[in-house]
């Protein structure tokens, strides 16, 4: 497992490692020719590149510091009960949306679902506890409830990517993100959930 910022500073060193290691040739080579009668007018072959680019997939294995599963399960909790305005849930239907929130943010700290998908699957679960709810009074507020539903997706959303914060708002919490880097690794995980890492 490697931090992003180790990972992507290792593979800059590299290229001055590798400029280094070229003009020790070229030194050596240049020294060869001093020596040489004939080959001393010659002028030293060197190569130079002007620019090199590198596509760099990866994948985050872990979020690292910036995320508290305990604490985001509970803004998620908190959320879905404040916008369908859930209140005396049975302690039974209460759990199964515990359980969900806390089994698809698992999923999504290890790489399994990205944020869309477990918003959409802690929605379905929503959905499928529909009957399990206590009926609101009047049709005004049930459909309030259906509306607020249909924006739940992106409203969690919203909140986990503040949580986690991938809104690129805060830099030392990306340098702390651990990543995937292994081909072999890289092929068990989704294509989706590669990122690609363009360097010039």
């Amino acid at each position: 497992m490697a931090k992003l910022n180790d990972y992507l500073g290792s593979i800059i060193s590299s290229f001055s490692k590798a400029k280094l290691m070229s003009d020790l040739q070229t030194l050596k080579i240049a020294e060869e020719y001093a020596k040489h009668p004939l080959l001393k007018n010659f002028s030293i072959p060197r190569m130079k590149i002007e620019d090199v680019e590198m596509t760099i997939p990866l994948a985050i294995d872990s979020i690292g510091r910036s995320v508290d599963l305990g604490r985001l399960k509970e803004l998620v909790y908190k959320t879905i009960i404040t916008e369908l305005n859930l209140s005396n849930l049975k302690k039974e239907t209460n759990d199964k949306i515990l359980n969900k929130i806390e089994d698809e943010l698992k999923n999504f700290v290890n790489m399994s679902t990205d944020i869309k998908q477990i918003t959409a699957n802690i929605t379905h679960t929503i959905r499928s506890l529909w009957a399990e709810f206590p009926r609101t009074r009047g049709s005004l507020a049930e459909n309030n409830r259906k509306k607020a539903l249909e924006v739940l997706p992106a409203k969690l959303e919203e909140i986990i990517k503040s949580e986690i914060g991938l809104k690129g708002e805060k830099e030392e919490d990306m340098k702390e993100l651990n990543v995937i880097v292994e081909s072999q690794r890289l092929k068990e995980i989704k294509p989706e959930n590669i990122i690609q890492i363009k360097l010039k």
